[in-house]
């Protein structure tokens, strides 16, 4: 909508279609003089008339005439020279674009200066603005960006709604404004973050536990990405407030199955290791229970626990715990992990040295929280760091749970407790790189000492493959898609490597539902790239692309989910999925022999999680075996391991707790099968350095 001079011009006014999309055209760029070949593709695309140059000429005569209503002058307003055409529009018209912009930049000025009554009705007024649909019924990627830009003028002048609120104490009306926020942008944890601290502040710190649930739930099954560390530092504190005022996270809290009956299931787990009840597991006691003194080994009294396994060879000494969700969802994934674990531990005789092993295995997820509860973890690291008998901890599953469970056994009573995880990738919890946030990973570590290893290598190691995969393939220009809200970090690190190993970046775009996959796939054809780097799983964007791109330009994936790429049909053929550490059906010596053992003992081949998690049970092994039986020596130690010949290789524990091991295991689909195809070996000079 244009006004000036008390007249109005509307869309009906317009003289039809194409002098509608022109006038908004050259309104929004903003007195930039528009060559004329530039609208002929505008209005007619591929099929330019004969006569488009008179036809264009018509419009501009009757647009003019438009203005001249207005009482602006038409023919200094839309001028024409050299080939190009320009729109200027007296100084006092009002377009309701600029307005929503202008008003929106008032509102942050006010509320920056303190003038919260003023910030909030300025940001209304934005808002109401930017909700208007630009040029509705129409579909190009112009009009596509300046709905974009328009949507972030809304999301913003929401924002500021939110910030002016919770500044005048209107929390209420700041959680009202935070549940907007979070509906336009999901990806954007801030929005979170803020929403926690309105219902933290109106006296709801429930609400806030819940809005954080909401978060990790959502990167969780949208990405497989975890929140940021700004947001897990407020979900803490709102975790202490809560803990202060309910006494009920050390025991398990909302997941305490004692107020609460639950109608039990019984799964038997690990050839009768873990037998998983319900949401709890079966409780673990030993004969000595709560009584057990300093001599005898004391077993973890938690429904979330299974009972002592120590493979009928007496009392242990130490107390090993395997920490993983063992819920309906994941138990694919994490049963065959536990099987693992015990395998490593019988072909070991349940020894470390001269050291007796037990193991118990501890749930750390929770009713809908199926891959990893945050109330779950930290009870759990709790109750480890309060066992004696607990030297050490092969876990956690997630990254999220491993933010949270670090600080915790590192300054446990009676010393650091290691840990050693078979599954963790997030590069923030042991170096400072591009993926690290603030604070990271230092903030992990309170003591100032590490407690904390793992056995897979982290996500920029495994972008770096990907890289010298498209330059195995004869990839010279690629082009990057990340899905939108997904960690920036992955991009540069993908693009550092490419970079290192002379591939052009032809371009990158983020991708999302509700945008055109036929339309990104056409930016990839016209950028020339002859290869694809994708990161997430998407059908759709896959299909688009194949049949944009043939068959002829490789796409490589990062985390793309092989039973989503089997679905995908004919458009995955080809395709080839990276995933951190060596590829199973490539093993070799230790390894392939630890796969024969597996199979023929549970009757079923092991997966990555499972070979990984007997590899990190091996490594806390060595550790335990070379210490002289205390936390802080098997701490020591830890750092200090070699592993020659071992399930997944040889390597070592780096003093940032990393392993040397940089491989990463690469399957291709294949006959739509997803087969193993290498394992890239992934030298140090391609990973962003500390």
């Amino acid at each position: 909508m244009v006004e000036a001079n008390g007249a109005c011009l509307d869309e009906e006014r317009f003289p039809g279609r194409q002098g509608r999309i022109l006038f908004a055209y050259l309104a929004a760029q903003n007195g930039r003089p528009v060559p004329r070949d530039e609208i002929a593709e505008l209005l007619w695309g591929d099929e330019l008339p004969a006569t488009w140059v008179k036809a264009l000429g018509v419009l501009m005569t009757k647009l003019r005439a438009l203005l001249e209503e207005c009482g602006i002058d038409g023919s200094t307003a839309l001028t024409s020279a050299f080939g190009c055409y320009k729109l200027s529009l007296p100084v006092g018209s009002w377009i309701d674009v600029d307005a929503a912009v202008e008003a929106l930049e008032r509102a942050e000025s006010r509320l920056a200066g303190g003038e919260v009554a003023e910030a909030k009705a300025e940001a209304a007024t934005a808002a109401v603005l930017a909700r208007r649909i630009f040029l509705p019924g129409e579909d190009a990627p112009w009009v596509d960006e300046k709905r974009r830009e328009l949507h972030a003028v809304l999301v913003r002048a929401v924002e500021c709604a939110r910030d002016a609120s919770f500044t005048a104490g209107d929390f209420a009306e700041a959680v009202r404004h935070g549940e907007e926020a979070i509906r336009l942008e999901p990806f954007r944890e801030s929005g979170y973050r803020r929403l926690m601290e309105a219902h933290t502040a109106a006296g709801n710190p429930a609400e806030a536990l819940r809005v954080y649930e909401r978060c990790r739930r959502f990167l969780a099954d949208e990405l497989g990405a975890y929140p940021s560390p700004e947001i897990e530092a407020v979900y803490r504190e709102v975790l202490r407030v809560e803990s202060a005022t309910t006494e009920s996270i050390d025991a398990g809290g909302p997941q305490s199955t004692r107020s609460r009956p639950q109608q039990r299931r019984t799964v038997l787990i690990a050839v009768g290791v873990v037998l998983v009840a319900g949401i709890a597991l079966a409780i673990g006691a030993l004969s000595s229970g709560s009584d057990a003194s300093a001599s005898k080994l004391q077993t973890l009294e938690s429904e979330r626990c299974s009972s002592l396994h120590d493979g009928g060879k007496g009392q242990p000494d130490v107390l090993i715990v395997a920490d993983l969700p063992l819920q309906p969802g994941v138990l694919d994934t994490t049963h065959p992990m536990v099987d693992a674990m015990t395998l490593a531990l019988e072909r070991r005789d349940y020894k470390a040295g001269h050291y007796r092993v037990g193991l118990q295995v501890c749930n750390d997820a929770a009713g809908d929280n199926v891959v990893a509860d945050p109330h779950t973890c930290v009870a759990n690291a709790r109750a480890y760091g309060a066992n004696p008998s607990v030297i050490g901890v092969v876990g956690p599953f997630t990254s999220t749970c491993a933010k949270l469970q670090i600080p915790i056994l590192n300054r446990a009573p009676g010393g650091s407790v290691a840990m050693v995880s078979p599954s963790n990738t997030y590069v923030g919890l042991t170096r400072d790189s591009a993926d690290a946030a603030k604070g990271e990973p230092s903030i992990y570590y309170p003591t100032g000492r590490r407690n904390y290893a793992r056995v897979v290598p982290t996500d920029d190691v495994e972008v770096a493959a990907d890289a010298m995969v498209a330059q195995r393939l004869g990839v010279k220009r690629v082009y990057a898609l990340v899905p939108i809200g997904y960690p920036a970090p992955i991009l540069e690190d993908f693009a550092l490597a490419a970079g290192n190993l002379e591939i052009e970046i032809a371009g990158r775009r983020f991708w999302g539902d509700g945008q055109s996959y036929e339309r990104l796939a056409g930016l990839v054809a016209r950028s020339k790239a002859d290869g694809v780097f994708l990161v997430g799983s998407s059908p759709g964007l896959l299909q688009a692309l194949r049949a944009r791109l043939g068959r002829a330009v490789p796409v490589i994936s990062s985390g793309f989910d092989p039973a989503t790429a089997v679905l995908a049909g004919a458009a995955a053929e080809g395709m080839i999925i990276s995933y951190p550490g060596p590829a199973v059906g490539l093993l070799r010596g230790e390894g392939a022999r630890f796969v024969a053992s597996f199979s023929k003992k549970f009757h079923e081949k092991p997966d990555r999680f499972a070979v990984n998690a007997a590899q990190a049970m091996d490594v806390l092994l060595e550790a335990v075996a070379r210490s002289d039986g205390t936390r802080a020596s098997v701490t020591n130690k830890l750092f200090a391991t070699r592993i020659s010949n071992g399930i997944l290789g040889s390597f070592w524990i780096t003093p940032t707790g990393d392993t040397t091991l940089n491989a990463v295991a690469m399957y291709r689909v294949t006959g739509g099968k997803v087969t193993s195809y290498a394992t890239v070996k992934v030298p140090d000079t391609l990973v962003a350095p500390d």
